[in-house]
């Protein structure tokens, strides 16, 4: 029985005592972490099928040309540029435990598809995955960014988010590493992609147990209310706030630091992705390495990412200076893909070691900076849009560059097998990207500095529950 106080300020204390705290504010929020972390870890690995399998998909029976090849990646990306808007805008709406449950299943029935298609030996099923898989994808990953932001505030979201990346992309390095292998140890393409559907699978488990906690935490922090009680209106007001319903509207609002950000994203992301799509076929036919050797080395960009991303996003929320990162960041991946342009042909030389590293260490900065500008600079409310806003313009630029590429290969096939004019065509793309980040670190510089700042050290809802326990 609780003994009630004449003080309002004993009963709260009496409350607290009594109210079981969300795992959101106690040591809970590092499972709900880790769980966050393997929500995307199948589809990372399931992403890079077709890059590890290159080679083989390019020879009987499958016989894709390039620009086959690279509509595996244009059809991922495609409808994505409608809907992980519409995947940002769900998440806003219906909530993001609905959106993170539904495009994890999508992501299950996408790699399935894909699978059946490589089986088969039908090309169409397998673009019809593909779609399907990226849809699930990248919207997944809006709605895991959102809830990372809902556990994490502060000092944590940085690494919170570093860890997200790591993780996913460890799940890449493992499928650039191990997908090879598992061919030539058995011959059959379809093996590696049933392995990626089956982590997919795993995901998705997780991703219900995450979503059990994140509404057992919403009912214990009275997000979640079966009847108005007493005394709950002004709270009330500020939750019917902070869950406010999309509208086309608020994006008029958005700052244009937001906008350059999208754009940086969008120049940045696909200078990288559009390499590492078809990096294992690239480093055979430049540099003379087997499909295994090549295997063994493009993960070096996605461990040099998985070791330093989390450690970056910790040093940068302790030091700020965003904006001046990323120009190094970026100034990196151009020439990355200058080395890689101008050195000339080699025969089973691991010179190529080089600008791979650059590729992870660009990775590793700029992935751990970029992703938790974004809360930065937009109101919590609307991070799902704003995600998916970043996401969708990501996809459209992926759409188009894939397919752009695997033409000017075609074309080109006599210059360095078709990679010379492509790699200028994405130095160029990077380039572009290196002049937005200087713009975005201008535009800081004039509206606050928000970039250049250390994470403020406010006291977060979590140590405000423990400080009421303690008077």
């Amino acid at each position: 029985m609780v003994i009630t106080s004449a003080n309002p300020e004993d009963s709260s204390k009496e409350y607290l005592l009594e109210k079981k705290i969300s795992y959101r504010l106690s040591k809970w929020r590092w499972l709900g972490l880790a769980l966050s972390c393997l929500v995307v870890f199948g589809g990372y690995f399931s992403f890079d099928n077709p890059q590890a399998l290159e080679t083989q998909l390019e020879s009987p029976p499958y016989d894709l040309s390039p620009s086959d090849f690279n509509l595996l990646y244009s059809v991922y990306a495609a409808p994505d540029i409608v809907l992980t808007l519409v995947g940002g805008i769900i998440v806003d709406s219906l909530g993001v435990r609905v959106g993170l449950l539904a495009f994890s299943l999508l992501i299950v029935a996408g790699q399935g598809l894909f699978v059946w298609g490589i089986g088969g030996n039908a090309y169409w099923l397998m673009l019809a995955g593909r779609a399907v898989f990226g849809v699930g994808s990248d919207c997944l990953n809006v709605a895991q960014s959102t809830i990372v932001s809902k556990w994490f505030k502060g000092k944590e979201l940085a690494f919170a988010l570093g860890m997200n990346i790591s993780i996913g992309r460890l799940g890449s390095s493992l499928n650039s590493f191990i997908s090879p292998k598992i061919y030539t140890a058995s011959q059959k393409v379809w093996l590696p992609c049933l392995i990626g559907m089956i982590l997919c699978a795993v995901s998705f488990f997780t991703g219900i147990i995450l979503a059990y906690m994140d509404r057992v935490s919403d009912e214990r922090e009275g997000v979640l209310k079966t009847a108005p009680q007493a005394g709950d209106e002004e709270k009330g007001s500020e939750s019917e706030e902070e869950s406010s319903i999309f509208s086309w509207q608020a994006i008029k609002s958005f700052r244009l630091i937001f906008w350059l950000l999208l754009l940086n994203c969008g120049l940045i992301y696909t200078g990288f992705y559009a390499f590492t799509n078809q990096a294992n076929s690239f480093l055979q036919k430049r540099f003379g390495l087997t499909s295994d050797e090549a295997g063994s080395i493009i993960p070096i960009i996605y461990l040099t990412a998985a070791a330093v991303t989390p450690l970056f996003g910790l040093l940068t929320d302790k030091i700020g200076k965003r904006s001046l990162i990323m120009i190094a960041s970026t100034a990196l991946l151009c020439v990355a893909h200058g080395l890689f342009t101008w050195l000339p042909n080699y025969d089973g030389s691991y010179i190529c070691i080089l600008p791979v590293a650059l590729f992870g260490i660009f990775y590793a900065t700029y992935a751990a900076i970029f992703w938790p500008c974004v809360p930065l600079v937009m109101p919590t409310k609307y991070l799902g849009t704003a995600f998916g806003l970043i996401c969708a313009f990501q996809d459209l630029v992926l759409t188009v560059v894939p397919i752009v590429i695997g033409k000017i290969q075609e074309a080109t096939a006599e210059t360095k097998f078709g990679f010379y004019w492509s790699e200028i065509t994405l130095f160029t793309i990077s380039a572009a990207g290196l002049v937005c980040t200087v713009m975005i670190f201008i535009n800081d510089q004039v509206t606050g500095k928000v970039l250049m700042k250390p994470a403020q050290s406010s006291v977060s809802a979590r140590e405000s529950v423990r400080a009421s326990l303690k008077r």
